[in-house]
């Protein structure tokens, strides 16, 4: 378990769409586009504080501190429950600012069986008061094309 190394701001989901959306356009047009590093970005300062609790930040700090090798020591290191722990490990893993995988010779097994799998479903669409109105339909249009259907499988996203 380490924690990633990432930029964290507060930014306006339209700008973000916007900056998505030109990007698509540059890959489509086979240009080259610089990537940016690993960043995430929150739609206001009181989304930010939600997710970054003062609980996680002390997750974090362990994690960076002591080095961990279990979710199990981590609770244990923290005095909190493994439960609430494994939840916010979870939760920053997800937003990628923890990398679970210590050892980097792990190897990916495939999936798992289609019965104990859990999905998600993500849907996109624009908004009534979207502000890169066009910027937004050219992004959902991107999405339905082959090649970005072909890069989300090669993600593992179906």
């Amino acid at each position: 378990m380490k924690v990633r190394k990432l930029k964290i701001g507060v930014r306006d989901f339209d700008e973000t769409l916007q900056e998505t959306a030109e990007t698509v356009r540059a890959v489509s047009a086979g240009k080259k586009v610089k990537p940016k590093g690993h960043r995430l970005f929150f739609t206001s300062p009181e989304a930010l504080t939600r997710f970054l609790t003062p609980k996680r930040i002390e997750l974090i700090r362990l994690i960076r501190k002591r080095q961990p090798s279990s979710i199990n020591e981590l609770a244990a290191l923290a005095h909190r429950d493994f439960k609430r722990v494994y939840e916010d490990i979870i939760s920053l893993t997800e937003a990628g600012m923890v990398d679970l995988a210590k050892d980097k010779g792990l190897l990916f097994a495939g999936a798992l069986p289609a019965e104990i799998q859990n999905y998600t479903t993500y849907a996109a669409m624009v908004t009534a008061n979207c502000v890169a109105r066009d910027a937004a339909r050219a992004f959902l249009r991107y999405l339905a094309t082959p090649s970005a259907q072909a890069a989300l499988a090669a993600a593992g996203i179906q």
